[in-house]
């Protein structure tokens, strides 16, 4: 869709595996984007982090695991359509680390 004179449309597009509307709906509690964005933006990363692995400690009496990372990851697997219709979400941001607020993911597991 062109824009008109003047005026430019930010997007963010992303491909989907369902139509937006379901994968919104399919999360639970929806909260505006903005409101999941401003809280992200207040979140302390470090606290969290040293929360979560000390909720860890506590519950399983033991400590985080670690390990090495790999040197090597496996080769990822293509993906195709099969000739599908696959939706394609147009988000009203230009920054692509805002698209999970308008997604409404996380608040699952734990995870802000």
């Amino acid at each position: 869709m062109p824009s008109p004179p003047g005026r430019r449309y930010a997007v963010w597009p992303v491909l989907t595996d369902w139509p937006l509307e379901n994968i919104i709906e399919r999360r639970g509690k929806v909260s505006p984007p903005q409101e999941i964005i401003d809280e992200g933006l207040h979140l302390n990363a470090e606290d969290w982090v040293h929360q979560s692995i000390e909720a860890y400690r506590s519950y399983y009496n033991r400590d985080v695991f670690r390990g090495e990372w790999p040197d090597e990851t496996p080769p990822m697997r293509s993906a195709t359509t099969g000739g599908t219709i696959v939706p394609l979400a147009l988000l009203p941001t230009t920054e692509g680390w805002r698209v999970p607020a308008y997604l409404n993911l996380g608040a699952w597991n734990d995870c802000p």
